[in-house]
């Protein structure tokens, strides 16, 4: 997982895998506060995101907004993967 230290300290990393997906939230002082990992949606790309989209909210509540959000995307810049 990759991420970046945001406004605020707080940083999010995701790792989208074949299989799963995880998350994990960093506090300002780069301890792990919340790791969540979901199965990887197997119906397409909108699907894949909206998964993305929800496991960063989840790892988000009860933040404050300015974190950093980072994450490695092999294969996804290729279309006929995707």
């Amino acid at each position: 997982m990759t991420s970046s230290s945001g406004q605020n300290g707080w940083r999010i990393g995701l790792d989208l895998g074949g299989s799963k997906i995880e998350g994990i939230l960093m506090t300002p002082g780069a301890t792990e506060l919340a790791r969540y990992r979901v199965a990887a949606p197997r119906n397409g790309y909108a699907a894949t995101i909206a998964a993305i989209v929800d496991l960063t909210a989840r790892l988000m509540q009860g933040i404050a907004p300015g974190a950093k959000i980072g994450s490695p995307s092999q294969g996804l810049s290729r279309p006929s993967l995707a």
